[in-house]
């Protein structure tokens, strides 16, 4: 494959200081990719004068990712256009800040995607009632590391094969692979087109076509999925081309990946196709057999004679091989086969691309926004020797049901969350045996992740025995949450036992625990209790006094299928 193309001729950036983008903006105007079968674009309007004649000089801004793309035509250009041509100038900047601030001095755009024209805003909003010129297109792909992709072998195509690695905790042990779970590296969907329609897309296939919703808490078991996928994200950068510098550190090494596990990268096959070299260590893969892709399009507000002759010349045979070589697939044919495979991707040509409806787009966007939110969670586990009781017809113990779910869920955190662990049970002469044994930390730092693997053994050979100091225990947790609390994030407690206060020396009662929740609740550190009782002689009545009483809510699962729900949703802040 040829080397990334270095620009001759580049104008100084100007680009402004960063600011935040109202996510509220993205979703505004919807996105525009009902494109023509075959996975073609719109074809360009042709001006009737020669092609590449021009008068005047232009400046165009490009977003970053598409800079070196912008010089070399620009470039080619020049060199081709008949008659004494001006320079086009290329300058970079987000695409996302173009449609909040407007051209400035510049003459013409080719953003990102050219949705972006029509989200923008503010000083920008000139840019709205031009309608941009499209001239390329690139689909959107999962980009993996090598040995992901050889791991996966043929089954990496495998629709469910996805879904599974993504919302259901399968691990990578089935490839021989002792990776963990897979983790995402998208762009910013706040300022980035690909991020949005991306998740979007995903989001899709992994709820089996059901609408996202936009209330976060109301959701079924396929929308379930989407947080699933949300919470995979580990990393979120500012633009597709970041996305392939994010993967796993040291692919040769399985022992550095660590309870992160291995992971995919979301950007466009433009991306990889101009970045990775042959034999680097990244491939790809289209996102939904790539019937997902972005536009890309030149908006000419001003109406320059240079940008127009530029854009015709787009669409010449010239500009055409130009768009190929470079990655792009336009109306005449797409990139070469040879560099589609030395990228890992498959060089069948692409199914028409779908329009994505824009409330899809907005339902996605806002699940993110819900879903989004960091919290810190304690669990409290009963280690009792009643959660040695089989749980039903299932051949588990409880605590191995409770742990496996539990496991299962924060696997899914993202960096953010900050996460712990209690146990209680009694000794043989009954007396409690209240512990943290993992601290109250956030899962980025250094405690958490030197501990994390070997929290991960000692969940999976739990031994309850003893009592059931239930209320003592609830009231220990507390304090310490108290002491430990997380600023910036909802705190939680969240209480897994058989639901029964068998502490025979028992000298703190229900009424006790009430009274001191209700005495030492701190309004500026709030903290949610949650009782989820397991099995069916669970003493629920009279954990759920305790909960109506002090504002907390106490859940009473009876049947195996219903607690990894009930943990997702409590754990994911749902």
């Amino acid at each position: 494959m040829a080397d990334h193309y270095e620009p001759r001729r580049v104008a100084p950036d100007s680009a402004p200081p960063e600011r935040k983008f109202n996510w509220r903006w993205l979703v505004a105007g919807g996105v525009a990719l009902a494109l023509a079968g075959g996975g073609a674009v719109l074809a360009l309007t042709r001006n009737t004068e020669a092609a590449g004649t021009c008068a005047e000089s232009a400046t165009l801004v490009v977003d970053p990712d598409y800079r070196a793309l912008g010089q070399r035509l620009a470039d080619r250009y020049s060199e081709q256009a008949p008659g004494d041509c001006d320079l086009i100038q290329v300058t970079g900047q987000a695409s996302h800040e173009v449609a909040k601030k407007g051209l400035g001095e510049a003459d013409a755009w080719l953003p990102e995607d050219i949705t972006w024209a029509q989200r923008a805003s503010g000083e920008g909003a000139a840019l709205a009632a031009a309608t941009p010129t499209t001239f390329a297109h690139t689909p959107l792909v999962l980009a993996y590391e090598r040995q992901l992709r050889e791991a996966l072998g043929d089954q990496r195509q495998n629709g469910p094969l996805l879904v599974d690695l993504l919302t259901e905790n399968k691990r990578y042990d089935a490839f021989g692979k002792p990776w963990g779970v897979i983790k995402l590296v998208e762009p910013d969907p706040n300022t980035s087109a690909v991020g949005a329609m991306g998740f979007m897309t995903m989001a899709m296939m992994l709820s089996n076509g059901e609408p996202p919703p936009t209330d976060p808490v109301k959701v079924t078991d396929n929308q379930l999925r989407m947080a699933a996928a949300e919470h995979r994200v580990v990393q979120r950068v500012p633009t597709s081309a970041d996305v392939l510098g994010h993967l796993a550190a040291n692919p040769a090494d399985d022992t550095a990946r660590g309870p992160a596990g291995p992971r995919t990268g979301l950007t466009t096959e433009y991306t990889v196709l101009t970045q990775v070299r042959e034999g680097a260590n990244v491939v790809a893969e289209h996102l939904g057999d790539g019937a997902t892709g972005v536009q890309l399009g030149i908006v000419n507000p001003t109406g320059n004679a240079t940008v127009q002759g530029f854009v015709d010349w787009l669409a010449s045979p010239q500009g055409v091989a130009e768009l190929n070589e470079l990655g792009l697939r336009t109306t005449d044919s797409g990139p070469e086969a040879e560099a589609l495979s030395a990228a890992g991707l498959s060089a069948n040509p692409l199914p028409p691309l779908r329009p994505n409806d824009t409330a899809q787009v907005m339902g996605a966007t806002a699940l993110q926004a819900g879903f989004a939110q960091r919290s810190s969670v304690l669990p409290l586990l009963d280690l009792s020797g009643s959660m040695a009781t089989p749980f039903g017809n299932t051949g588990l113990r409880r605590v191995d049901v409770v742990s496996q779910a539990a496991l299962s869920s924060w696997a899914a955190w993202p960096p953010g969350y900050s996460t712990g662990l209690m146990t209680f049970h009694a000794d043989a002469e009954g007396n409690p045996l209240i512990q943290p044994v993992f601290p109250l930390e956030d899962n980025r730092s250094p405690v958490w992740k030197e501990m994390m693997p070997h929290f991960h053994q000692g969940m999976e050979s739990l031994k309850p025995e003893g009592g059931t100091p239930l209320y003592l225990a609830i009231s220990q947790a507390y304090q310490y949450n108290l002491q430990t609390y997380q600023p910036g994030k909802p705190n939680k407690i969240v209480v897994l036992t058989d639901g029964v206060d068998e502490f025979h020396n028992a000298k703190f009662t229900a009424d006790d625990l009430i009274n001191q929740l209700k005495n030492e609740a701190d309004p500026k550190r709030p903290i949610e209790m949650f009782y989820v009782l397991i099995g069916p002689e669970a003493g629920y009545p009279e954990v759920s006094r305790v909960a109506e009483a002090t504002g907390g809510k106490a859940i009473w699962v009876r049947d195996l299928a219903e607690l990894p729900t009930v943990m997702r949703s409590l754990l994911a802040g749902l």
